[in-house]
């Protein structure tokens, strides 16, 4: 039995073809052709078909929150509250300004620089520094994760044909099975793909895929048909393939071989068991992430640790100083109270003593 893909070699070794048993191939059925040989049905869905990642919906009332996932967001709210706080606790010590005062102006020193009442403590500048770099980091990836994710059309209305173009013309580094030769080739000679934007897959492992397209390492991914039914199948949840074409591939017998009957009742009853098997997949629920746990909604504030734990870490010197300052003023008012208090009851003992060293003279000169 022979193996050929290729329609044109089909076309033009039909004779050539009496040699083989059959051939299985996307083949063109003529007249000329069909003294000689027998077609079957289009049994087969074969070619490459393209697998990207689902592009999140742009219009969700709380889209703006994507770019970041939970943890995210409910870090940098504790670290801008306990910031404002102890600038709070750094600036406003004498209790003279206003309420509204005392929350605007570290909301507004911790987001703007420039706001018109510049910090009076130095712990404020050291708490604010690392602070800025933070902040001016998370700002800058939150901007470029959203506009992206706002401005990308989705996978399911855009053609195949339009995909392909894209990863092209950005030269995105798409993933196959290069240890299959007529994929690889496939994609070089006939798409266009430079091999240096082809990665090396094993099309056996879709965990491996997931993870790949997930993490962005791959944009696309390339699969044999029905492999791509059963990779989507798996992961409805998080990817899909554009409106491609799918080809079938039929038969080719010689007229009167006996694997006429034999062979088509065989691809059938395979056929069968591998749809079978396709719906008992697809009935279960399906993965919306890969088994390590890498994909993820948006990006957690693991990239970003380094600079949390110097921002926190700064501010917790500053709120210790600041405590330490605090406490040593209380106690020297303390002192001071009590030393004037002694004074005073010094002062009035002394005088109460001369007093009444008065009033002992003048008792005594009346005596006399």
């Amino acid at each position: 039995m022979g193996n050929e893909s290729s329609t044109s070699y089909m076309s033009r070794h039909m004779y050539e073809m009496l040699t083989f048993d059959a051939a299985i191939g996307l083949a063109v059925m003529t007249g000329k052709g069909s003294e000689l040989i027998k077609f079957s049905y289009p049994y087969f869905e074969v070619g490459p078909m393209l697998v990207m990642k689902e592009k999140p919906e742009p219009n969700q009332v709380f889209s703006f929150m994507m770019p970041f996932i939970n943890d995210m967001w409910c870090t940098l709210a504790a670290i801008a509250v306990f910031n404002a706080f102890l600038i709070w606790l750094v600036e406003f010590r004498t209790g003279h300004e206003s309420v509204g005062a005392i929350f605007w102006f570290p909301l507004v020193t911790l987001f703007y620089g420039g706001h018109r009442e510049s910090p009076r403590n130095n712990s404020t500048y050291f708490v604010l520094a690392p602070w800025f770099i933070l902040i001016l980091v998370v700002s800058s990836t939150y901007t470029q994760s959203f506009t992206s994710m706002i401005t990308s059309s989705d996978t399911e209305a855009s053609p195949c044909w339009l995909d392909i173009k894209n990863l092209k013309k950005t030269n995105a580094i798409v993933g196959c099975d290069m240890k299959h030769s007529i994929m690889f080739q496939y994609l070089v000679e006939v798409i266009g793909i430079q091999k240096k934007n082809i990665k090396h897959i094993a099309q056996s492992s879709f965990d491996n895929y997931a993870k790949a397209l997930s993490t962005g390492i791959i944009k696309a991914a390339f699969f044999w048909t029905p492999d791509d039914r059963f990779f989507l199948a798996k992961y409805c949840k998080s990817f899909g393939n554009p409106n491609c074409n799918r080809h079938g591939s039929s038969i080719v017998f010689q007229r009167g071989s006996s694997f006429v009957n034999e062979i088509p009742e065989a691809v059938l009853g395979f056929k069968q068991m591998k749809e079978e098997d396709l719906d008992m997949l697809s009935l279960s629920d399906c993965s919306s992430s890969t088994s390590d746990g890498t994909m993820k909604r948006g990006i957690g504030p693991g990239p970003f640790s380094g600079l949390f734990i110097l921002s926190g870490l700064a501010s917790t010197i500053a709120l210790l100083i600041t405590v330490f300052r605090l406490l040593r003023r209380g106690w020297e008012r303390l002192v001071q109270g009590m030393l004037m208090g002694r004074g005073i009851w010094v002062w009035l003992s002394t005088l109460f003593c001369r007093n009444q060293r008065g009033n002992q003279l003048q008792l005594q000169l009346v005596r006399t």
